[in-house]
């Protein structure tokens, strides 16, 4: 058993060889100086109250957390803080509004 290759796919399927993907095709367009795939999405309002989609996004997830809830201990507080540290550094608040 095995992965078959691209071009393996591409003559199973018949798929023309001028419709195939090259490496310098649409898969690096996507990507930026630094090689990172780049988030193509359409923009979220933020509203006007927020500095930024992060603090809107936390405020929704503390508002959240005291919801669902009846006592927030250290535990809840910390993981939340872990979780919303990764989302934005990998820049995807807006993902999460949006979704």
């Amino acid at each position: 058993m095995y992965l078959k290759s691209p071009d393996q796919m591409a003559d199973l399927f018949e798929v023309p060889r001028g419709a195939r993907r090259t490496p310098s095709g649409s898969r690096s367009s996507a990507r930026g100086r630094d090689g990172v795939r780049k988030l193509k999405l359409p923009p979220f309002p933020k509203p006007d109250e927020f500095d930024s989609l992060d603090d809107f996004m936390e405020k929704l997830c503390r508002d959240g957390l005291a919801e669902r809830y009846d006592e927030l201990t250290t535990e809840l507080t910390d993981r939340l803080e872990f979780e919303l540290g990764i989302i934005k550094q990998m820049g995807y608040s807006g993902y999460f509004l949006i979704t």
